[in-house]
């Protein structure tokens, strides 16, 4: 399976990191988002996607490893109420990313 292939018979690195985001308002107040999640190492893991909203709230998504299985790269399409303020990928640092610094996405000051 992809847990044993990468961890235990290869020396792969992690790296998975926000691409960018796209924020579209919608006429009813809510807004369509792509997130494009890039995974720049040969490990794959599931990504755990975190949205903060300008109102200090935020939500998690959880993306299976399977979306690595057509490429590097993923989008991902997901409608919300509110507009966002910034996205991390891995964002209680629990898998071994060797550059956190690209983890993290956040919308350009007014």
């Amino acid at each position: 399976s992809w847990f044993w292939r990468g961890w235990f018979f290869t020396t792969d690195a992690l790296d998975q990191s926000i691409e960018s985001l796209a924020q579209k308002q919608n006429a009813d107040g809510r807004s369509d988002i792509t997130v494009v999640i890039r995974n720049g190492g040969q490990q794959v893991m599931p990504v755990e996607l975190q949205l903060t909203f300008v109102d200090g709230s935020s939500k998690t998504y959880n993306y299976p490893v399977e979306i690595w299985y057509k490429g590097d790269r993923y989008s991902a399409e997901i409608t919300v109420d509110r507009p966002v303020k910034s996205a991390t990928v891995n964002p209680d640092s629990v898998f071994p990313d060797i550059t956190p610094g690209n983890n993290g996405w956040r919308a350009p000051a007014p």
